[in-house]
C-alpha cells in the first residue's frame, strides 16, 4: 500500500530509528574488534616474553653443562700432566660454571623448570667441590692418591647426571616452546577469524543503512526539486 502523507511522519520516524540503531551496531561490532585486537595482542607480548624465556633457560642450562665437562677435562689433565697452563684453564672453567649457574637459576626462579636446575646447581657444584679435593691432593705432592680418586670417585657419575639433568631441562623448554608456539598460531588464527566476521558484519551494516539513506536521500530531492537552499531571509 502506498505511503499517504499522514503515514509519511511515522515512517520517516522508523526509517530513524533503523539507522541509529544500524549506526549504534556498527559502532559496537567496531569497539567490540578493537577490543579483542587489544587483548590478543597483549596476550602474544606475554606469551612471546615466555617463549624468549623458556629459549634463554635452553641455552643457559647448555652453557653451565659445558663450563662443567671443560672444568672436569681440565681439571683431570692438570693433575695427569702437571701442566700450569691446564690448571688457569680449569679456574676459569669454575668461574664460567659460577656465572651460568646462578643466571640459570634466576631465570627459572618463577618456571616449572626450578626443581630440575636446582639439581642441575647442586650436582655441578658437588662434582666441582670433589675434582677440587682432587687437585689439592695433587698440589700437596698425593699424585698417587690423586689419580686413584680420578679413577674411582664419583665425578664420572656426577658429570653424567649433570648430563641427564640437563636434557630434562632442554626437553622441558623445548616442549613449553612449543606450547607457546601454538599458542601464537592459534591466536593469529581467532584473530584472522575476528577480523573477517567485523568486515562481513561492517558490509552487512553499509549494505543494510544504504536504501534508509537512499530513501532520505530521495525525500529530500522531491521536496527541493531545483536543489536550491532554503531562504534564511
Amino acid at each position: 500500500m502506498p505511503t499517504t502523507e499522514n503515514d509519511r511522519p511515522r515512517h520517516d520516524r522508523r526509517h530513524n530509528v533503523t539507522a541509529t540503531l544500524l549506526i549504534i551496531a556498527a559502532l559496537a561490532v567496531t569497539l567490540f574488534a578493537i577490543s579483542s585486537y587489544l587483548r590478543e595482542r597483549d596476550y602474544y607480548r606475554i606469551v612471546y616474553a615466555r617463549l624468549i624465556q623458556f629459549q634463554d633457560i635452553v641455552d643457559t642450562s647448555r652453557n653451565a653443562l659445558a663450563a662443567l665437562e671443560e672444568a672436569e677435562i681440565h681439571g683431570q689433565n692438570y693433575i695427569l700432566t702437571g701442566e700450569t697452563a691446564y690448571s688457569k684453564a680449569w679456574a676459569e672453567d669454575i668461574r664460567a660454571w659460577q656465572d651460568e649457574s646462578a643466571t640459570l637459576a634466576l631465570m627459572a626462579e618463577h618456571d616449572k623448570a626450578l626443581p630440575l636446575v636446582k639439581e642441575l646447581t647442586s650436582t655441578g657444584d658437588r662434582t666441582l667441590k670433589e675434582l677440587g679435593a682432587v687437585v689439592a691432593l695433587y698440589d700437596g705432592g698425593a699424585r698417587d692418591k690423586a689419580l686413584e680418586s680420578v679413577r674411582k670417585g664419583p665425578g664420572v657419575a656426577d658429570l653424567e647426571r649433570a648430563r641427564d639433568l640437563t636434557a630434562k631441562v632442554v626437553l622441558a623448554g623445548r616442549i613449553e616452546a612449543s606450547g607457546a608456539t601454538r599458542a601464537i598460531t592459534n591466536g593469529i588464527r581467532r584473530r584472522r577469524l575476528a577480523a573477517s566476521v567485523a568486515a562481513l558484519l561492517g558490509l552487512t551494516l553499509i549494505g543494510a543503512m544504504f536504501p534508509i539513506f537512499e530513501s532520505r536521500g530521495a525525500k529530500l530531492r522531491s521536496t527541493n526539486p531545483a536543489g536550491n537552499l532554503p531562504d534564511r531571509g
